[in-house]
This record gives C-alpha cells, sequence and structure tokens, in this order.
C-alpha cells in the first residue's frame, strides 16, 4: 500500500521545485515593451509569457 502522506510530500516537493524556474521564466517577460499575446475569450488574454510558463509546467510534469 502506497503511503498517501509521503506521495503527496513528494508531490508537494516536486511542486515547490518547478516554481522557481516558472518564476524566471515569467520575469523574462516583465519589462518586455510589448508582450505578444493572442485572445482566450471575450474579455481574456493569453500572453506569450502564459504560453512559456505553460509548455514548462506540461514538460516537466510530463517525466
Amino acid at each position: 500500500m502506497i503511503d498517501k502522506e509521503k506521495l503527496v510530500k513528494r508531490a508537494r516537493n516536486f511542486l515547490l521545485d518547478l516554481l522557481p524556474s516558472a518564476g524566471q521564466i515569467v520575469r523574462r517577460y516583465l519589462h518586455a515593451e510589448e508582450l505578444p499575446r493572442k485572445k482566450k475569450g471575450i474579455h481574456d488574454f493569453v500572453t506569450a509569457a502564459d504560453m512559456a510558463v505553460d509548455k514548462f509546467l506540461h514538460d516537466n510534469l510530463k517525466t
């Protein structure tokens, strides 16, 4: 039987390890003059920073 507490702790630590790298990706876009974006909904936009972080997280969560 899997110890749920250990599993949750491992998952939490894994995600906390990813956060600094995701933050670095966002910081690269922080002072951009113009941030490319596309429309997601009527009043909802997705920026290049959003897409870069999303790709980073998807790539790392697959492993």
